[in-house]
């Protein structure tokens, strides 16, 4: 007999379902045959055990009497009714698979449905008045399991009726037959799927791909498209907001104590005139000192008021130091102490173990994005995702620091507050322009200009956003003196863009 066509399944009053992957019929039947046979020894193992179970209770009524649950025995009944009658079914319904076609396999399926939906109620209604593994059958958790006023608990009451060893037997027993039972309804719901949707025709409303494709357009696809479209715009508009919050804030003034400078006495007269008239000849001098360590020079100068007045003259000092620099220390060696800024080479140079110190990396390493790099780069990422930079973990490793003598002596927490300090200032310095320091002006991804606004600061060490506060989140346009530069005109409208997207550097 031919099987009914079921036309209306891929289409009806001019709509039709979209086309999904054509799926062929005998692998349907392969894939119900294959696991029928696999299911015949766990459905045979299911019914014996739920008879067993089903069997006591129904000869105990007070485990069917409230406080306990009303469908104890319903429960029990309708899993072991439907893998008795599955266990039957296993056998025959192969044979019948293997010989349908068309619509008949949706028949016979349905049948494997309804099987399905016996076993799930009772398996449903166990987990209502059981645990739901066995490690919470404990002797302790069994006997107070769900127990009400002064009644015993379910497996104690079990316990009492001759129902196994023990109240932590009894819970065993009733949880393994159920997590039994669970295991077969996880085979038959499978099959029930592969012989109901067994349409191999693309527009099908039956075809075994229209199901998993329309769960992910409704589910996993809205997922995607949040995390994709509405928390990246969401993530970007709080942070923008932080930081335009952070511009109107009074920024904190560092303050950096600088020592005093020395101003040697020029009105007194060395009582060493020899030798005050040899270093008082500048070449003299600079020979003498070449490749000294600046430290050195300054304990020379100390020596006496002869030699501090010839090495520091009063007339002649802002050109004298820069002369001493230049020619102090190993020109091929010698570096600025990271902590006084003092000439140090090789020589003079001394080591100390101190944490290392964030600033360092901020100021050589952090670059500036513009506010579309920076939303295209790093506010898509997933909210599971990492976003944001965590070096200061690995910043306050001990680490040898090379540093002045002078440096090795004062406190750690003295030393590195004033090059935090320091750095603070590097950093506003570098992001503004100011102080000597040229203003990063182009996007570190797109080269493109930076326009004032808000910045975004990406570290070079993860490649990843820095939030420090030691970075500006917002950078004015920059006030030239139209007495030395021409000067620009704050008030101009350039109508290019949104007055919102400059603000926000879009």
């Amino acid at each position: 007999m031919k099987a009914p066509g079921l036309n209306w399944l891929t289409g009806f009053l001019g709509w039709q379902p979209f086309a999904a992957n054509a799926s062929h019929e005998s692998t349907s039947k392969v894939w119900v045959i294959v696991l029928k046979l696999i299911m015949i020894t766990p459905v045979a193992c299911g019914a014996f055990a739920t008879k067993s179970l089903y069997e006591f209770v129904r000869n105990h009524d007070e485990l069917k009497q409230p406080p306990y649950h009303p469908r104890v025995e319903l429960s029990l009944f309708l899993v072991y009714i439907g893998l008795v009658v599955n266990f039957g079914w296993s056998f025959v319904s192969p044979a019948l698979y293997h010989k349908s076609k068309g619509s008949f396999i949706l028949f016979i399926g349905l049948i494997d449905l309804g099987l399905s939906a016996v076993i799930a109620f009772g398996v449903k209604t166990q987990a209502e008045f059981l645990p739901a593994s066995r490690s919470a059958c404990s002797a302790a958790k069994a006997a107070q399991w769900q127990v009400q006023g002064d009644y015993k608990s379910f497996f104690t009451l079990a316990f009492d009726l001759g129902h196994a060893d023990s109240p932590s037997a009894s819970c065993r027993k009733f949880v393994s037959d159920w997590q039994l039972a669970a295991a077969c309804l996880a085979f038959q719901v499978l099959i029930s799927y592969v012989a109901v949707f067994y349409d191999e025709r693309e527009r099908s409303l039956l075809n075994p791909w229209r199901l998993p494709i329309c769960i992910a357009i409704m589910i996993i696809f809205p997922i995607i498209m949040l995390d994709e479209m509405v928390f990246p715009r969401v993530r970007y508009a709080y942070r923008s907001s932080l930081k335009l919050l952070r511009k109107f804030r009074k920024p904190k003034q560092v303050d950096i104590e600088l020592s005093g400078r020395y101003v040697p006495d020029y009105h007194h007269n060395g009582s060493n005139a020899k030798l005050l008239q040899v270093l008082y000849l500048e070449h003299a001098l600079l020979a003498i000192v070449e490749n000294l360590c600046y430290q050195d020079i300054v304990y020379f100068s100390l020596s006496s008021k002869a030699v501090r007045e010839a090495i520091y003259p009063g007339n002649d000092l802002q050109y004298r130091v820069p002369k001493l620099k230049r020619n102090c220390c190993e020109a091929e060696t010698r570096t600025h102490c990271i902590y006084c800024n003092k000439w140090i080479c090789t020589t003079c140079i001394t080591e100390r173990f101190l944490p290392g110190m964030s600033g360092t990396r901020h100021v050589t390493k952090c670059k500036p994005y513009c506010g579309k790099c920076f939303y295209t780069s790093f506010k898509k990422f997933s909210l599971f995702r990492k976003r944001y930079c965590r070096c200061t973990s690995t910043d306050r490793k001990l680490i040898p620091q090379n540093m002045c003598m002078g440096c090795r002596s004062r406190n750690e927490a003295e030393l590195q507050d004033m090059r935090h300090k320091i750095y603070q200032r590097q950093a506003r310095d570098i992001a503004m322009g100011l102080n000597g320091h040229p203003a990063i002006s182009l996007c570190e991804k797109c080269k493109e200009e930076l326009k004032p606004g808000i910045r975004w600061w990406i570290c070079g060490k993860c490649n990843l956003e820095c939030r420090d506060a030691i970075h500006p989140p917002y950078v004015p346009k920059r006030k030239v003196d139209t007495e030395i530069g021409g000067g620009v005109d704050e008030s101009t409208d350039t109508g290019k863009k949104p007055w919102w997207k400059a603000l926000v550097g879009l």
